[in-house]
């Protein structure tokens, strides 16, 4: 025999059966009843959240990762979480690992009806993210023409740069996208219009947006 110490050979296999039966044991736990409030939010059920709520877990308790309920079910688009956990408080502009919203979630994801709820229910449109990213480009990237009208109609700075100091125009045409990069650029022409317009009316106008204290004078 050799002097090879046989423990530095079996101790990997040691330790794999060691974590194998922890997990097993953790997964045959009597304890564990049910799911967590964050994993309700993703493959649960609106009664499951009200029964968590009423047990008094914080609605906004992010997960391991930093995410919250409700950026997890708007990740997924689950509206009826969605609406349920903001009914129940949920901070809509919280922000969670790497400065995402709820509303960037769902943007990213391609789920029309969780935006439009999220903006109903005041969620900002021109939030940003750590890489300075709005609702809007992250739709763009993901081609998402639904939700990318229903954002410009909200009120989305079409202006705004992000990653890489990239519009959402810039983002469209990187990705060879041309019929959105084309509404897109529409949409700043009619901006442009409409800021030209308004110049020229206050030009011509100018008693028409003096203050009232000008007209007591």
């Amino acid at each position: 025999m050799s002097g090879v110490d046989t423990s530095d050979i079996y101790y990997p296999i040691s330790w794999m059966n060691t974590t194998i039966y922890n997990i097993l044991k953790l997964f045959r736990s009597q304890n564990k009843t049910k799911r967590s409030l964050p994993e309700e939010a993703e493959c649960g059920s609106v009664d499951g959240i009200r029964c968590w709520l009423r047990e008094g877990a914080d609605v906004d308790a992010p997960d391991a990762y930093g995410y919250t309920p409700l950026m997890n079910a708007s990740m997924l688009g689950r509206v009826d979480i969605v609406n349920a956990l903001i009914e129940s408080g949920a901070d809509i502009q919280r922000k969670g690992q790497f400065g995402y919203t709820a509303l960037h979630a769902a943007a990213q994801s391609g789920y029309l009806d969780v935006v439009q709820a999220l903006v109903t229910y005041g969620a900002s449109v021109n939030c940003k993210n750590d890489d300075g990213d709005i609702p809007l480009i992250l739709a763009v990237r993901g081609t998402h023409a639904e939700i990318i009208d229903y954002l410009l109609r909200a009120g989305s700075d079409i202006h705004q740069h992000g990653w890489l100091g990239k519009s959402a125009v810039h983002t469209a045409i990187a990705n060879g996208d041309q019929a959105t990069a084309d509404t897109l650029l529409n949409r700043e022409m009619l901006i442009g219009c409409s800021r030209s317009e308004s110049h020229r009316h206050v030009r011509e106008h100018p008693r028409q947006t003096s203050s009232p204290l000008d007209d007591q004078n």
